[in-house]
């Protein structure tokens, strides 16, 4: 398994008693999202649909590549990455 760094919205962070950033092992992210919600239950909820999708306000990027435009939740993880999860922002 890769330990990869996470960072979590503050909104979530303080939601859930997470720290900003959590030191995760897991291979895709999935697993990652699955560790972390084992860690702080509810957090899956918040970031994926019923079918295990980011919500449409959610981003997942990886070193800054969005992980839509990779393997989705299947793309894989390596050691020493950083992770953002990243709330869309609205406006007008």
């Amino acid at each position: 398994m890769a330990a990869v760094e996470v960072r979590i919205p503050p909104q979530i962070a303080r939601e859930l008693g997470a720290q900003r950033w959590e030191s995760i092992d897991a291979d895709t992210v999935a697993g990652m999202v699955d560790a972390l919600d084992l860690r702080y239950p509810g957090i899956a909820a918040q970031l994926l649909t019923p079918e295990g999708t980011p919500r449409a306000w959610i981003n997942i990027f990886i070193d800054e590549r969005d992980i839509r435009s990779l393997d989705g939740m299947a793309t894989k993880l390596r050691p020493d990455l950083k992770v953002y999860i990243v709330p869309a922002i609205g406006g007008g």
